[in-house]
């Protein structure tokens, strides 16, 4: 599904079990699903950070998170970080021009730039989001991640999907560090990356390949889903035991 110039997007499908939704997940990981930046990355990591969150519309925490994150990554890199060679993208424009113009007063680290930077800069940021990738992500998860309306800033999750993100969020963070690190080797020297921090994190090489990786931890997401289901069955049963024991 095309979805990045969709104004506005109704959730497909509330109903989703276990398969259907690891099966989305699983589809938007894969190496076939198209990036041209890291943006869908970005967001998804900021909606599985929101997942705690009950609350009916969660664009602007959403957006703050995309914009936090975003910044915190890409102002401590100095490797290409879209497809376009010798491009820079809209969002580190963004950045760029606030670096410009303050220039000693810039931080790296978002929370310690002033508070009216911020601001304009998720300003600008809420503009982004809207134009390019709340849509995309959107059609990457076939309409059923969230519905979202450009004109009123609404987000809003399903139910049924951020339930599983929330229960699953530590496996599907470091399922989006694995992608990350497949795009970049794509678009940048294998040996400018040998020093990354997410690979410090996992105290992994860059010769790894993390395809192979990402489908080792979707079966072991499956098997968990299932161990889960004949915990289930187990405690069902020794239930129906002690019924049958009371009136028997």
């Amino acid at each position: 599904m095309k979805g990045w110039d969709l104004k506005e997007g109704e959730i497909l499908k509330k109903d989703l079990n276990n398969e259907e939704m690891i099966d989305l997940f699983y589809n938007f990981f894969q190496k076939k699903t198209k990036m041209n930046n890291l943006y869908k990355l970005f967001l998804l990591k900021s909606v599985l950070e929101c997942s705690e969150f009950q609350e009916e519309n969660l664009f602007e925490k959403i957006y703050h998170n995309f914009g936090k994150n975003y910044w915190n990554f890409t102002t401590k890199v100095n490797f290409n970080i879209n497809t376009s060679l010798g491009k820079i993208t809209t969002q580190k424009k963004i950045i760029l021009d606030i670096k410009n113009t303050i220039g000693i007063n810039f931080s790296n680290h978002f929370n310690e730039n002033l508070d009216f930077l911020k601001q304009q800069y998720l300003n600008n940021t809420k503009k982004n989001l809207k134009t390019y990738v709340v849509g995309a992500l959107y059609g990457d998860f076939k309409g059923t991640i969230y519905s979202f309306n450009k004109k009123e800033n609404t987000i809003i999750l399903n139910e049924n999907l951020r339930e599983f993100m929330f229960k699953n969020k530590k496996i599907l963070f470091e399922l989006i560090d694995y992608r990350m690190i497949e795009f970049l080797k794509l678009v940048n020297k294998k040996s400018d990356l040998k020093d990354l921090n997410i690979l410090k994190k996992y105290s992994r090489n860059i010769e790894d390949d993390f395809y192979k990786n990402i489908d080792l931890m979707f079966n072991k997401l499956k098997t968990n889903k299932e161990e889960s289901a004949l915990d289930m069955a187990k405690k069902n049963n020794d239930l129906i035991m002690e019924l049958l024991k009371k009136y028997k």
